[in-house]
Order: structure tokens, then C-alpha cells, then sequence
């Protein structure tokens, strides 16, 4: 189960480079295989969106792109916030 709050504090934290990229995706594809049964529908949106930055070919593993491509899909008003004041994330698990 992927809960959207728990999701956007990890991307947050990896934005401001609190959490390896590898750590990100390998908290969400350990969550993945069962998303769309136990996931509210704005998280499963939230993860394929993540999901789809990582797995995309024009980006491959470059950690600065992959933070920008990030950015892009959180929307940037909503990163600057979490990164430049990150008590203001809500925790999840």
C-alpha cells in the first residue's frame, strides 16, 4: 500500500537530497505489486507518475535529471515548498 502523503515526504526528501534515488525507487517498487488493490487513487496516480520518471529511457540514470524530471511531475510550487521547508511535509510510512 502507497499512501500519497508517505510518497510526496520520500520524493521531497530525495529533491533535497535527504534520500538516495535508489532508496526512492526501491521504496516504491516495494510497494508497487500491489498498489492498485490497496491504494487510494490519488496515490496510484502519484506512484505511476514516479514510476514512469524512472523507467523513462531519455532520462536513464542520471540523478540530476532524474530530480528535475521529479520536480516536473510534483509540480513545482508543491517541490519548492517541501524542499525549502520540509517540516511542512506530512510523514508517511
Amino acid at each position: 500500500m502507497i499512501v500519497e502523503s508517505g510518497l510526496r515526504e520520500k520524493i521531497g526528501r530525495a529533491l533535497r537530497g535527504d534520500l538516495p534515488l535508489e532508496d526512492l525507487y526501491d521504496w516504491l517498487m516495494s510497494r508497487n505489486w500491489n498498489t492498485y488493490r490497496t491504494s487510494e487513487p490519488d496515490a496510484v496516480a502519484l506512484a505511476e507518475a514516479v514510476a514512469r520518471v524512472f523507467w523513462n529511457p531519455d532520462i536513464g540514470a542520471d540523478g540530476e535529471a532524474l530530480r528535475r524530471a521529479l520536480k516536473l511531475r510534483m509540480g513545482g510550487d508543491i517541490v519548492d515548498t517541501l524542499v525549502a521547508q520540509p517540516h511542512l511535509a506530512i510523514t508517511g510510512s
